[in-house]
């Protein structure tokens, strides 16, 4: 009784917690990623990130335009109108996404047949207009799948931040990678 009343008018539990915080703040590694300028983390293989569009072995495209991944999307994101090119084959004549609505849910990504369309590893798409977060189907075929190699993924890999005719980038050099955790 006499022991839980000091604790209680001392507060010794709050005193245990602040030293238990304090000794963690001052006696670990501070880790600070220097994005974009030095580094740039390299995603797992189940983040979802930018979409990208599959192609096959030829380097056809898997999309057949059957649009259930637009009947699927809850916003709306997706608009497709299809075409049969002279092979008799279903392809899309346009294929475009609004990622402003989109909220990278993976129902689309589920609900493909074909499994055309999927999400990367891009996590770098802000953009200074309204137009560049609208994927076009060239769009969605430059982006990237992501790392499949465990030794990568997760990891901080050195970078540089360069500015071209095509904008901002920030492109990995490969020289360091370690374990940010």
């Amino acid at each position: 009784m006499i022991k839980q009343f000091f604790k209680t008018v001392f507060l010794v539990d709050l005193l245990q917690g602040m030293a238990l915080t304090f000794r963690y703040n001052w006696t670990k590694k501070i880790i600070t990623l220097q994005y974009p300028d030095k580094e740039k983390w390299v995603p797992y293989e189940r983040f979802r990130g930018l979409h990208y569009q599959a192609v096959d072995e030829e380097g056809e495209l898997k999309c057949v335009a059957c649009e259930l991944c637009a009947r699927i999307c809850p916003a709306g994101v997706i608009t497709i109108e299809g075409y049969e090119d002279e092979k008799g084959n279903r392809r899309p004549s346009v294929y475009t996404m609004d990622l402003h609505r989109c909220a990278y849910c993976g129902l689309c990504v589920e609900a493909c047949p074909e499994d055309a369309i999927n999400h990367g590893a891009g996590y770098e798409f802000a953009g200074f207009k309204r137009e560049d977060a609208v994927m076009t189907l060239d769009k969605l075929l430059k982006n990237k799948a992501n790392e499949k190699d465990p030794e990568k993924m997760g990891t901080v890999v050195s970078a540089r931040f360069v500015r071209d005719k095509d904008g901002i980038k920030v492109i990995e050099d490969g020289k360091k990678r370690y374990r940010w955790w």
